[in-house]
């Protein structure tokens, strides 16, 4: 196996010090640069949960429903750039069965 580069293994320590804080805000920005960094998908709030499922549940749907909703808006850009194939028509068929089942289970939650 070939390695490519190496990664520094941080000790855990009882005092922050100001070069683990820089690094810590980079990595953090960069990770807010992803094409969707800066989306939760979770709806700002109070949600009360009576069980760990149900909250896990919740969790699960509204990310699933985010990430349909990219999907279905990259799906579009796509379609302005290239012809529309016979996969691309079938992958917009399940994308768009997706987010009406998670649009009707957002209902009863």
């Amino acid at each position: 196996m070939r390695t490519i580069g190496t990664r520094k293994e941080r000790a855990i320590t009882f005092n922050a010090s100001a070069e683990l804080l820089t690094e810590g805000a980079r990595f953090n920005e960069q990770l807010q640069r992803l094409p969707t960094g800066g989306q939760t998908f979770i709806p700002k709030g109070l949600c009360r949960f009576r069980t760990h499922e149900e909250a896990n549940a919740f969790y699960l749907a509204r990310l699933a429903g985010g990430l349909a909703e990219i999907a279905w808006e990259r799906q579009g850009r796509l379609r302005t750039k290239q012809t529309t194939r016979e996969k691309v028509a079938g992958d917009r068929i399940v994308l768009e069965r997706a987010l009406e089942a998670l649009r009707g289970k957002g209902a009863s939650l």
